[in-house]
């Protein structure tokens, strides 16, 4: 049976300071064993940006060790899953309106919706393109014909580029 080391590393403010600079940072070191002080071969290290933990990175150590990243713009972008962050709506609880807040890393198409707690649609809130950015959506607390919906639980699903990633959250509303 083979085992996989795995080292989490976490960066803070490296990873932003990359989206202003055009030059590529390396990040190289090595692994070893604690007890014995062979090199590790083959494990997995992994950098996680600690602003946005989607944001990730891998490397494999080498027979001696050794491993090596380097970290750039196209790096960053291929790391954005889907290339969106969605926030936590506020108020929560809310009554009778609430923002929902998101991120987008670049142009897209996107979807906001409202779910009820069965899963029904209730409305949708956006359903277009989009420009890179900080957005806020306001939801009034009704339905798509306009009527104002119950106190309950509700969730809010971005989807942007027809699905290829999506993100959901719950809120409530309080009447």
């Amino acid at each position: 049976m083979s085992r996989v080391l795995v080292i989490v590393i976490g960066l803070i403010g490296c990873v932003a300071a990359l989206w202003a600079s055009e030059q590529p940072i390396e990040v190289s070191g090595s692994v070893y064993r604690d007890a014995d002080g062979l090199p590790v071969q083959d494990a997995v290290v992994t950098f996680f940006d600690l602003e946005d933990l989607s944001r990730s990175f891998q490397a494999r150590t080498s027979a001696d060790g050794q491993f090596s990243l380097q970290l750039g713009a196209a790096q960053l972008q291929k790391g954005l899953p889907g290339a969106l962050r969605l926030g936590q709506n506020y108020p929560n609880p809310f009554n009778p309106s609430t923002l929902v807040p998101f991120e987008l890393a670049g142009d897209a198409h996107v979807r906001l919706e409202i779910y009820n707690a069965l899963g029904q649609r209730v409305r949708t809130l956006v359903d277009g393109p989009l420009a890179a950015g900080k957005h806020a959506v306001e939801w009034d607390g009704k339905d798509r014909r306009g009527r104002s919906v119950s106190s309950g639980i509700y969730l809010y699903r971005l989807s942007v580029d027809e699905g290829r990633s999506t993100a959901t959250r719950r809120m409530l509303l309080i009447k």
